[in-house]
């Protein structure tokens, strides 16, 4: 088990490391000039070409590309993920002031999808061929198709500018976490709801389940004790993956409710072709992305005895 982990997290270390530098060289090539984006974005003109110089010189713009990889290396030895080149804020303290926000808006919405989607799957699997099973299959695969930036625009149509119940934008009371998480929540507990159905159907049919009942045990221990635990197996992967794309930053939905998380404030970067915040923050999300699937791996172990048993004789 040590062993696997070991080795699971050199990978996971060399892919945030290529991640990061294939995420600055290909922005270091596109064209266009940073220092000329962001001087315009401050003064609300177009730049000299003297300023251009001097914010280049001040911002260490002028350096080779193999030197600033070589830098940055150097930095992450330490700890140390560089300096913004727009606000000259160091970029882990950038992260830091906005990962609240979004870590609040990820996990509000991953509880509210896994409350919908679990009872509904569950149901669904339990009663094939039901009413029940077609009208959550229609609403499910209708909800699946609609696109999560135009949901979101809608909501705020009705529930903002229309009915002038809750805020469009900003961040601050529990008011204003409402429309962003129904907006996440609704797409993936349809997706969720429907793998759960699945992964349930699958275990519903095995041996074990079939010997149950007929042994005649209670019916909803039979479901949610021991079918339940198995089919959560596949679904926590996606979970896994679900959850490990919302801590990156729901960069659509945080740019049209205007949330001050890390999607957004990346999307403005990569506009302004902020470097070292660019190459910071896909460090970080590398990161997140790894830690998740370790854990997921993890829970695999802890859901499956077989799995235990598994890796505890290799």
């Amino acid at each position: 088990m040590g062993k696997i982990i070991i080795q699971r997290l050199v990978i996971s270390i060399l892919v945030m490391l290529a991640a990061s530098f294939l995420s600055y060289f290909f922005l270091y090539m596109a064209p266009g000039d940073p220092a000329v984006s962001i001087i315009k974005s401050q003064t609300g003109r177009e730049p000299t070409q003297a300023e251009i110089e001097i914010f280049r010189e001040n911002r260490n713009l002028n350096i080779p590309l193999l030197d600033n990889i070589t830098i940055w290396f150097g930095m992450l030895s330490k700890g140390d993920l560089g300096i913004s080149v727009r606000t000259g804020e160091p970029v882990l303290h950038e992260f830091k002031d906005r990962f609240g926000a979004t870590f609040l808006l990820a996990v509000i919405s991953l509880v509210l999808a896994v409350l919908i989607a679990f009872p509904l799957g569950v149901l669904a699997a339990t009663r094939p061929g039901s009413v029940v099973d077609h009208v959550t299959r229609v609403i499910g695969l209708g909800i699946l198709s609609i696109p999560e930036f135009w949901l979101g625009l809608m909501l705020m149509v009705l529930f903002s500018l229309t009915l002038k119940w809750l805020p469009s934008f900003g961040y601050g009371t529990i008011y204003h976490f409402i429309l962003p998480t129904v907006t996440l929540s609704t797409g993936m507990s349809a997706l969720l709801m429907r793998l759960m159905r699945a992964s349930m159907l699958e275990v519903l049919n095995l041996d074990y389940i079939k010997m149950a009942r007929s042994k005649g045990l209670n019916r909803p221990l039979i479901i949610w004790k021991h079918a339940f635990r198995n089919a959560l197996i596949p679904v926590i992967t996606i979970i896994g993956t679900q959850f490990g794309h919302l801590l990156a930053g729901t960069i659509i939905i945080e740019t049209v409710f205007s949330w001050p998380g890390i999607g957004k404030y990346l999307v403005d970067s990569i506009y302004a072709r902020d470097y070292p915040v660019i190459q910071g923050f896909v460090f970080i999300i590398a990161a997140m992305f790894v830690v998740i699937n370790l854990l997921v791996d993890l829970s695999y172990a802890y859901l499956d005895p077989r799995i235990r048993f598994e890796q505890g004789r290799n």
